[in-house]
């Protein structure tokens, strides 16, 4: 797939009556436009302009910095990422990031002038970095790097600096995500040369451009980082369906991240929908209960803006995968997605009985596949039955 992505960072504006911070509005970003312009929210201005390749596509892509436009009622102006891709003439926004890039005075007596101490550039790798200078009296200055992931059809994060320096030490952490090592630096006049210190990390994240933010940079530096949790078919499938006018996953895992990836399949559709979304956090009565000996916990789902086109039709019940991990529909109108990585594409089905339906997913041609997982989801109603043998037999 052609992902031609213009990065527009967005300042979402400050709450100021509940004096909470608030980001950028999704809902009110088209899905598709015809130029950058059409993805700047009314009061917002264009503050800057970078173009060059992301992906192996050649037409480059444009990284846009959009700053809140001046008022006196804000205390703060925020910022965010927003980034598109070429649909034929048109733009197609891909994702948002609106924590990423640091509010519009951020910059201290270290930092430089206002707007200023916000470097972005795009390298040679095509590889995304963002440089924020934030510190006051001191020097703290921070570097995320991020690379184009075909798997997941997003901006993962690839590595990241933090170099704090006050009088008399300066330490500089460096993280590459890729080799899974860290390593520490400190500059002082006993090493004016630096004393480094490797540490490898166990395992490596799967952090994306939409999930960073900037509040939180110098905790990070000090941290484990996150670690996503690997998809299995044991605890990352579940089942969706809408309480209260909004869809909502259980899933057998109740702490994944607030903001994680999730996309929720009808298989039954002609032909399926898969719908990509993230995950709010957990909430104890989110959702229905969908069986007598489990909870009634569950996580919240906000689509994005193709999610919320593509689900606005549907009802029923949902597949719930919690993977970043593209679905596709193919021409024969089955939902497809290489979810453990294996080079093997997983398909879903999902068939009535008498009185409920049963969800399978299988590696490979459904049916005719390996099953790989199983849910039976009671509905209390007379149905008229379609399913097979095989979609009916003990769980595998």
């Amino acid at each position: 797939m052609r992902l031609q992505s213009t990065l527009l960072l967005l300042f979402a504006t400050q709450l100021s009556a509940q004096g909470a911070r608030r980001t950028v509005d999704t809902r009110v970003l088209p899905e598709e436009g015809a130029r950058p312009s059409d993805f700047v929210p009314h009061g917002w201005l264009l503050e800057r302009e970078i173009q060059g390749n992301l992906t192996p596509d050649t037409l480059p892509e444009r990284v846009l910095l959009l700053v809140e436009a001046p008022n006196d009622s804000l205390e703060e102006r925020y910022r965010a990422l927003i980034i598109l891709s070429p649909a034929g003439r048109a733009l197609r926004r891909v994702a948002v990031a609106p924590r990423l890039v640091a509010d519009f005075n951020s910059g201290g007596m270290k930092s430089g002038t206002a707007g200023a101490n916000i470097d972005i550039s795009i390298s040679s790798r095509r590889v995304l970095v963002v440089r924020q200078a934030l510190g006051g009296a001191n020097l703290l200055e921070f570097t995320h790097r991020f690379r184009f992931d075909p798997r997941s059809n997003r901006f993962a994060l690839i590595g990241e600096d933090a170099d704090n320096a006050s009088a008399g030490q300066r330490t500089v952490t460096s993280t590459n995500y890729l080799s899974g090592v860290r390593v520490v630096t400190v500059y002082d006049d006993a090493h004016p040369t630096g004393r480094a210190t490797r540490t490898r990390l166990p395992g490596a994240p799967a952090e994306f451009v939409e999930e960073l933010d900037y509040e939180a940079f110098s905790e990070r530096a000090e941290r484990t980082p996150f670690r996503r949790r690997p998809f299995t078919f044991a605890t990352s499938l579940g089942v969706a369906s809408m309480k209260d006018g909004r869809w909502c996953a259980v899933l057998p895992d109740s702490t994944l991240a607030d903001g994680g990836a999730i996309f929720l399949i009808w298989p039954d559709s002609k032909p399926a929908v898969a719908a990509p979304g993230a995950l709010r956090r957990w909430n104890p009565g989110a959702c229905h209960r969908l069986a007598s000996d489990e909870p009634t916990g569950g996580y919240p789902i906000e689509f994005s803006a193709r999610g919320r086109e593509l689900s606005a039709q549907q009802m029923g019940i949902a597949l719930a995968v919690a993977s970043p991990t593209e679905w596709r529909v193919g021409a024969d109108g089955v939902a497809r997605a290489d979810l453990d990585a294996d080079g093997v594409l997983e398909s879903a089905t999902l068939c009535a009985s008498t009185e409920g339906v049963h969800l399978n997913v299988w590696s490979g041609a459904p049916l005719k596949g390996r099953r790989r997982w199983h849910r039976y989801v009671y509905l209390g109603q007379d149905l008229e039955p379609s399913c097979s043998d095989a979609e009916t037999a003990s769980a595998p």
